[in-house]
């Protein structure tokens, strides 16, 4: 199982940012991240795993993680940014194409 990505974490991946548009995207982050988490009512690595047909409530709730995070996709090249790719790179389940 991947490890949890904690709102630590993320705050440490936001100081590691250097340029005013990270700055600018990357403060939104920990916003998005405590808004999913919220809704989702369980751990990030939960819901990435909870993909199987018989669970359309954890199916469900995946899709909202991955709305939260491509609401944080690069403007210029359609990629994640690097702090949210920094962060669920340890992740099997996302492909970052």
């Amino acid at each position: 199982m991947p490890d949890l990505i904690s709102l630590a974490d993320i705050k440490a991946a936001l100081r590691r940012t250097s340029t005013s548009e990270d700055s600018r995207i990357s403060g939104l982050i920990p916003q998005a991240v405590s808004i999913a988490q919220r809704v989702m009512g369980r751990s990030i690595a939960d819901a990435m795993d909870a993909t199987e047909i018989d669970d359309p409530e954890g199916a469900m709730k995946s899709a909202l993680l991955m709305i939260s995070i491509n609401l944080y996709l690069h403007p210029e090249t359609g990629g994640l940014t690097d702090p949210v790719r920094d962060l669920l790179g340890s992740f099997s389940t996302v492909s970052f194409g």
